[in-house]
């Protein structure tokens, strides 16, 4: 099992929690208003959050390998597209 982050002073996990909190709900209503994008506010919510929730944590890891499996596939279809444009090439020649 992972160990918790911890901290120096028992106040900078209450700073956490509570502006984790009110990003999170800044993130919430941001989702319902065309005004404010959501996202802005609940990608910085949920990672200071992660340290603090189980649920939170597992959620953060997910997005992360998605996030890194999307690279990577993108990394593939340019190489992929760059070695057709050079055989392409090489046969016109």
């Amino acid at each position: 099992m992972k160990k918790r982050i911890t901290h120096p002073h028992p106040v900078w996990r209450v700073v956490r929690l509570v502006s984790g909190i009110l990003l999170l709900i800044a993130g919430l209503i941001g989702g319902l208003l065309p005004v404010i994008q959501g996202w802005m506010f609940l990608v910085p919510a949920l990672l200071l959050l992660a340290p603090e929730s189980r649920l939170v944590r597992k959620l953060v890891v997910r997005m992360r390998t998605k996030l890194k499996l999307r690279r990577t596939r993108r990394r593939r279809e340019k190489k992929a597209g760059r070695d057709q444009g050079v055989s392409k090439q090489e046969g016109a020649s």
